[in-house]
């Protein structure tokens, strides 16, 4: 917020949505919360039946503690950034497997001796 007469900041923005929002508008609002949250969406989406390993829950468990966090304060790391990349990798790694067992695939053939 600036001052009407002076235009000088009389309040500093400490919540990184609306810095971000501020800054770049919904456009950017939406693309740096939307990256951090679309693994976690992923995440729940795919293992609606089973449930994900203890250490995939334990790095999706930091990306929406962060997101919490920024609705008060700014703080983003790169640790996040990279965890929520892990998190992601998972996902899109989980259901191909589950696909090519459900086909039908064979398997690794036994070894005749």
């Amino acid at each position: 917020m600036r001052d009407t007469q002076t235009g000088e900041l009389i309040s500093v923005p400490d919540g990184e949505w609306i810095i971000v929002f501020g800054t770049f508008g919904w456009v950017g609002y939406l693309s740096k919360m939307g990256l951090l949250a679309a693994p976690l969406f992923l995440l729940w989406q795919r293992m609606r039946g089973n449930a994900p390993s203890r250490p995939t829950a334990a790095l999706a468990l930091i990306p929406a503690i962060t997101l919490v966090d920024m609705l008060i304060n700014a703080i983003l790391t790169p640790y996040t950034w990279l965890i929520a990349g892990a998190v992601l990798g998972y996902c899109e790694r989980e259901p191909s497997r589950a696909t090519v067992r459900d086909r039908g695939s064979p398997g690794p053939r036994p070894v005749l001796s």
